[in-house]
């Protein structure tokens, strides 16, 4: 579904252990926690200085009450969006806004830190053209 990425999967959100993780030296990491892991995730995050770890929050802030109750983790949430129709729609448009994010944060890092510290998510982004 989305072939620009390495999908890998800790084994629960207690498996989000350095050593682990040590693998992925010096990488972008997006992380993506079941409904049950975001706030510990986000924490854990911030102390990963072996790479550069982002916490997506598309569960946190998306999903049903029933499914966050049901602890869904990304997988379910994607096949939730398929049989819903609106994957295609919601995939271009969040991998568009986390590609120029990405780039943005690659020129100035305290950019993270900006949007750690005022809970901003990406909600879409298009690039600014000259002349506009």
């Amino acid at each position: 579904i989305f072939p620009g990425y390495v999908w890998l999967a800790t084994g629960g959100k207690s498996q989000l252990r350095e050593e682990k993780l040590r693998v992925l030296t010096g990488r972008t990491v997006l992380l993506f926690p079941d409904a049950d892991g975001y706030a510990e995730w986000k924490q854990r995050a911030g102390s990963m200085n072996f790479c550069k770890a982002i916490v997506s929050d598309i569960i946190e802030k998306n999903a049903t009450p029933k499914q966050k109750a049901d602890h869904i983790d990304i997988a379910d949430w994607i096949i939730y969006q398929i049989r819903e129709g609106k994957l295609m729609c919601t995939a271009d448009h969040l991998v568009e806004a986390e590609k120029i994010l990405q780039r943005m944060m690659e020129k100035n890092p305290l950019l993270q830190k900006l949007i750690d510290d005022l809970d901003l998510v990406p909600v879409g982004a298009s690039p600014i053209r000259y002349g506009d």
